[in-house]
């Protein structure tokens, strides 16, 4: 996790010592299935915590099955509870491709204002200090 800069912890401990925190997995769903969304998301937690020396992560659940109520545009919905539940995390993870998804760009641009650290996996981006 080294070269994040501005990082934010949760201060809760376990009984290993490790800190806890909150993981956030920001990925395209349009055309995917349940099963392979909360099968990646599992992968990137798996991932994220054998690498983390410091902190436990717990995963944010972003997946609904709840139905839209009948707006215009019922995406907006969605991307506003995955906004309000961004609000909560310690780290983002963006998966490969995140670029092609409107709402994962949206969530990224929210993690820019806002400062919430991320991170990209399998994606030409790269932190920069």
């Amino acid at each position: 996790m080294a070269g994040i800069k501005g990082m934010r912890w949760g201060t809760e401990k376990f009984k290993s010592e490790k800190k806890r925190a909150y993981l956030f997995v920001s990925l395209p769903m349009a055309g995917r299935s349940e099963d392979y969304i909360r099968d990646r998301q599992q992968e990137i937690l798996k991932a994220v915590n054998e690498n983390s020396k410091e902190f436990i992560f717990a995963l944010i659940d972003t997946f609904s099955n709840e139905e839209a109520p009948e707006i215009n545009v019922p995406n907006l919905w969605y991307l506003g509870n995955s906004i309000r539940l961004l609000g909560m995390s310690d780290l983002v993870i963006f998966d490969k491709d995140w670029r092609k998804a409107r709402g994962c760009r949206v969530e990224h641009a929210i993690c820019e204002l806002y400062g919430i650290p991320y991170m990209y996996i399998d994606s030409e981006d790269r932190y920069d200090e």
